[in-house]
């Protein structure tokens, strides 16, 4: 059974993130809140380690939470990652949040699937060596 705990290890980043990067700017304008959860226990996908995942909130949940969306990340996958390997980490969880003002002037909110768009984005941001 996965171990999950509240942390503000990675809120620092976040916020960064958030504050600085012109692609999450729907985020920001939209309102979005996002939260990050630490899981103590590692996952795999496919027989491949996952570092990190981004999930909606249910709307029932949100009454729970005041989170749009949490990202969790799986501390024993993640412990040989340098800080800048965490920062492209959480990035990429970000693109995964969608947000967008419908003609009602509703905030319609979803998980971004993966697309080249995305390793496109980071590799402009961070550069080809972003893992190093």
């Amino acid at each position: 059974m996965a171990k999950y705990k509240l942390t503000e290890e990675y809120d620092d980043i976040l916020e960064q993130l958030l504050t600085r990067e012109s692609e999450l700017k729907h985020i920001t304008d939209n309102g979005v809140a996002v939260g990050i959860v630490a899981s103590e226990t590692e996952k795999k996908k496919g027989g491949n380690l996952v570092y990190a995942d981004c999930r909606k909130v249910s709307e029932m949940y949100r009454l729970f939470t005041p989170f749009d969306f949490i990202i969790t990340v799986y501390e024993p996958n993640c412990m040989h990652l340098s800080p800048n390997q965490m920062k492209v980490l959480v990035f990429h969880e970000l693109l995964h949040v969608g947000a967008e003002r419908t003609d009602k002037d509703e905030v319609k909110l979803s998980i971004r699937a993966h697309d080249f768009e995305d390793f496109r984005i980071i590799v402009k941001r961070f550069g080809e060596d972003w893992n190093m």
